[in-house]
């Protein structure tokens, strides 16, 4: 029963558009297992939050930054504590786009769009993993790219950049970007994109 309102929220969210109706499902389904959604009920009140914020200041290019970092993640993942609702890697994006196209500088958003394109396309379950469009990772390399460009490399992004340039079968530029590594033991855990500590913040 807590999977068939879970599913509720869902439709909620992506079909109607309707988040305050998607808390609703979505609380009733952590009643029955209590815990197990209260990661996707914080993101979706938060969402409820930044939506009522952006209407009342459009111009603010912060909101849709926070807004598109609490979909840049996935659904469900081993190393989240349990499901994210709000995971929705094309609506990060166009938040993403609407925060540059508001203050062009803001090129912390080059790395999260990076992030989006790497994993949108995908969908993770118990048996199947559908195959994406080998386009996104050339589009995730010119976000990472470009990142580079304005802020600079560390470790984090030239793993990013080594993994999507092996994607597309690339490995000379991948071998190129990995050995740029310095603390390769700081990288051992795949990295799945998120909101900036927002686990720790919220």
């Amino acid at each position: 029963m807590a999977e068939t309102y879970y599913g509720q929220a869902k439709r909620a969210i992506n079909i109607d558009k309707n988040y305050e109706k998607a808390l609703t499902s979505l609380q009733k389904a952590n009643e029955l297992k209590p815990q197990t959604y209260t990661n996707s009920i914080k993101c979706l009140k938060k969402i409820i939050e930044l939506n009522k914020k952006i209407i009342q200041s459009p111009n603010d290019y912060k909101l849709y930054i926070e807004r598109g970092d609490i979909q840049n993640i996935e659904e469900y993942s081993m190393f989240a504590l349990n499901s994210s609702i709000t995971s929705n890697y094309q609506n990060s994006i166009d938040d993403y786009h609407k925060a540059l196209e508001l203050n062009p500088k803001a090129y912390e958003v080059y790395e999260k769009l990076g992030d989006a394109y790497s994993n949108i396309g995908y969908r993770r379950c118990d048996v199947c993993k559908l195959e994406r469009d080998i386009y996104d990772d050339y589009i995730a390399i010119d976000y990472y790219e470009k990142s580079i460009k304005y802020l600079g490399e560390n470790d984090l992004i030239c793993k990013k950049l080594g993994d999507r340039y092996m994607s597309v079968k690339d490995k000379e530029k991948a071998n190129k970007y990995y050995a740029k590594i310095k603390n390769p033991q700081a990288l051992e855990n795949p990295s799945i994109p998120k909101p900036d500590n927002f686990w720790f913040n919220h």
